[in-house]
């Protein structure tokens, strides 16, 4: 059986920090969703393959985000997804957050220890 691996990173989602990294996607980001899935039928037809699974963390951002490219492939070709808790990211633990701390706010922490990490892992 031959197989092929395509990674979609998830479509951008709402900036809430209180809710502990799992937000639904923007809105806006759904447009995207119908170019993904075009690719992703042209890649199946290229390699004839009937099948495209996703598979995604457990994480409402991936799981819209594959429903909504799912929801745009169309032909012949059988659509499953498959929800993984494995592949979440890194638990980060609880946020500190100032107290004036709104959503949607920039939190630079955030970003210093996501540049660290990233500069040590890879």
């Amino acid at each position: 059986m031959v197989e092929r691996v395509v990674l979609v990173r998830h479509f951008k989602d709402q900036d809430n920090l209180f809710a502990n990294y799992d937000n639904p996607i923007i809105e806006s980001e759904l447009e995207k969703a119908e170019i993904i899935a075009n690719d992703i039928i042209a890649r199946a037809k290229e390699g004839g393959f009937d099948h495209i699974h996703f598979i995604v963390s457990n994480k409402k951002r991936t799981e819209m985000t594959a429903r909504e490219i799912a929801m745009n492939i169309e032909g012949p070709a059988k659509v499953s997804i498959e929800v993984d808790p494995r592949i979440r990211e890194i638990d980060q633990g609880k946020l500190i957050l100032p107290k004036n701390y709104c959503r949607g706010d920039f939190f630079q922490p955030l970003i210093a220890a996501w540049s660290i990490f990233l500069k040590e892992t890879f």
